[in-house]
């Protein structure tokens, strides 16, 4: 589901993103409004996934039983990418995209140490474990560098803030065994993440109402 969002939102986010700093360079604002909205998105949806993740092991058969174990930090990948996709606009507009390559790089050399470290006490729960730290890691990487280039107020504390109670979550269920309590907890999370994000909620419900009453407008006109 993350990843055909991360499809979906990557194609049109690049011809939009470009055509906004070609009219508008200063505005960015724009930037820092795509961002919150996405970024609550992203964890809400993260939260749903997990929710949903035992019904998931029914449809596909028990032999993904392991994967579900693993899934709550393999969801950080595409979360983190495409929250990054929106911070590293800078790099794209001041066209130096070598940095592309060092930051991959970088986040590599750091996945290749963490499963170093991590697979041979915890096996494939230490691979998902590296997975998820390389990918922070090259969110922030993206998000420092392109902000050098292109000065976006993100507000990365609040989005820090989400990541660590995710991440908390995610450790919880993948290193405790199952118990009818992990759906509260996830609902208890998602209470949590409502709240850091009760203003760009509220936000996002605003602006789906103002697209859900333009298209009505447009294909059913009263």
């Amino acid at each position: 589901m993350l990843l055909v969002f991360r499809t979906a939102f990557g194609m049109f986010w690049v011809p939009v993103s470009f055509e906004q700093f070609q009219n508008h360079p200063e505005d960015t604002a724009f930037f820092s409004r795509v961002f919150r909205l996405v970024s609550a998105f992203v964890f809400f949806l993260c939260m749903f996934v997990l929710l949903a993740k035992d019904l998931i092991v029914l449809i596909l058969g028990e032999q993904y039983r392991a994967a579900a174990g693993v899934m709550p930090f393999l969801l950080f990948g595409p979360a983190m990418y495409i929250l990054s996709e929106i911070t590293t606009v800078g790099i794209y507009f001041r066209k130096k995209t070598y940095w592309h390559l060092v930051i991959f790089f970088a986040a590599a050399a750091v996945n290749i140490a963490c499963n170093y470290l991590l697979i041979p006490p915890l096996g494939a729960k230490g691979a998902a474990v590296a997975s998820c730290v390389s990918y922070v890691i090259f969110f922030t990487s993206r998000t420092l560098v392109s902000r050098s280039m292109y000065r976006v107020d993100y507000d990365l504390g609040q989005t820090y803030a989400a990541i660590a109670l995710f991440a908390s979550l995610s450790s919880y269920l993948t290193f405790s065994p199952y118990s009818p309590l992990h759906p509260l907890l996830v609902l208890v999370v998602t209470a949590l993440l409502l709240v850091l994000y009760r203003d760009t909620t509220a936000l996002m419900l605003s602006d789906g109402k103002e697209i859900w009453n333009g298209i009505r407008a447009r294909y059913w006109p009263s």
